[in-house]
């Protein structure tokens, strides 16, 4: 169950990840090529969680923008742990990075709720519950607190 739990807080980060790089990327895309700082604080190795999320973002970023966006990628705490990374997203000094939900929460303590153990009984229920309206009715707090 706990892994679970995890792989809900990773997927949560991984779009809440790739929604502040639409609020950070919006305003720019009329100019030529576009840098995308994108930071998180383990490793960059090959069978690292946060390290092979971040590649797949970038290819993906990439390639459906043409190559517009370049997404470079700042691994084992260059940019900053998670809390400096958040406040350099709020400032506009870092544009993207993994988050995990313990610092999130502090932020919006809504998101504490999927701290909560046993709380999904099975990977199907979590993604109905995050995808829901549930989660579409905080992104205006979402927005307020950013």
């Amino acid at each position: 169950m706990n892994k679970i739990v995890t792989k809900a807080t990773q997927c949560f980060a991984a779009f809440a990840c790739s929604v502040s790089v639409l609020f950070v990327v919006a305003p720019a895309l009329a100019q030529d090529k576009i840098v995308i700082k994108f930071g998180w604080s383990a490793t960059d190795g090959p069978q690292d969680p946060y390290a092979v999320g971040a590649r797949a973002f970038k290819e993906r970023v990439e390639k459906a923008t043409g190559g517009r966006l370049d997404v470079q990628m700042y691994p084992n705490r260059q940019l900053g742990d998670e809390k400096p990374l958040v406040e350099g997203m709020r400032l506009g000094t870092v544009d993207a990075g993994i988050i995990t939900n313990a610092v999130l929460a502090q932020i919006e303590p809504s998101l504490q709720l999927n701290d909560l153990p046993f709380m999904f009984a099975n990977e199907e229920q979590r993604a109905r519950t995050s995808m829901g309206p549930s989660a579409r009715n905080s992104a205006p707090t979402w927005r307020r607190r950013a």
